[in-house]
């Protein structure tokens, strides 16, 4: 029989209000120095000054305690968790519930999420509820990713259905006719994503995607903090 750990729920909440304050306020050192090497090599004015004013941004939002942009998004939860923990006192979806509202109450970040999208169009008031992805994986680790998705570029996600014999070729075709539609409009980072042959139930939630969001840049994550726990 293998030994169980024990996590507490309002170690989790803690962690998760953190991460969320955190994801909101501070720009990734990795993807500052990506924006300052643009800087440079940009020709044109205009650009340049885009590229000027992000970085000031940041700067201002880190020294202040304030969000990067209004936007702060839907709140994205990926949760990986070994078979042998046990969560004490609560449940741990509840515990994330908690740390998301408490980040977005005491941070003073811009709450977004109605209650229903389409009958009770009233905002929720704490961002909840989040969106969460689970994994189970073995062992006895906790890994949390919160990854803020913008709600522009969440509105101008796309699904298009493919024959298994359209290829590599015609799914390009679709995806790239997709982004030329919509790129000036969703909030950034957008990334074009391209996930063939899988179910429909895990490209529908866009999983694929969200994941893509949080991939590293330069040795660090794009847009969001992990923490792991070794118990």
């Amino acid at each position: 029989m293998h030994e169980r750990y024990e996590v507490g729920a309002s170690e989790i909440t803690e962690l998760v209000r953190d991460l969320a304050l955190k994801a909101n306020m501070l720009l990734p050192d990795g993807l500052k120095r990506m924006i300052g090497d643009a800087y440079n090599k940009e020709k044109m004015s205009i650009a340049k000054e885009a590229f000027s004013d992000i970085l000031k941004n940041a700067e201002l939002a880190a020294e202040k305690n304030m969000p990067i942009c209004q936007d702060c998004g839907l709140a994205v939860v990926f949760i990986e968790i070994g078979q042998r923990i046990s969560v004490c006192d609560g449940s741990i979806e509840d515990a994330v519930n908690e740390g998301i509202r408490r980040a977005y109450t005491e941070g003073y970040l811009r709450k977004s999420v109605v209650k229903d999208p389409l009958f009770r169009r009233e905002n929720s008031g704490d961002n909840n509820p989040e969106v969460i992805h689970w994994i189970i994986t073995t062992g006895k680790d906790i890994k949390i990713t919160v990854s803020p998705k913008g709600m522009g570029s969440e509105n101008m996600s796309r699904i298009y259905m493919l024959k298994p014999a359209d290829g590599a070729e015609r799914s390009h075709k679709v995806s790239g006719r997709g982004c030329k539609n919509r790129w000036s409009q969703p909030v950034s980072p957008d990334s074009p994503w391209d996930r063939h042959r899988r179910q429909f139930r895990n490209c529908c939630p866009r999983i694929e995607a969200r994941t893509a969001q949080t991939r590293k840049v330069s040795g660090t994550n794009l847009s969001t903090l992990r923490w792991k726990k070794r118990c």
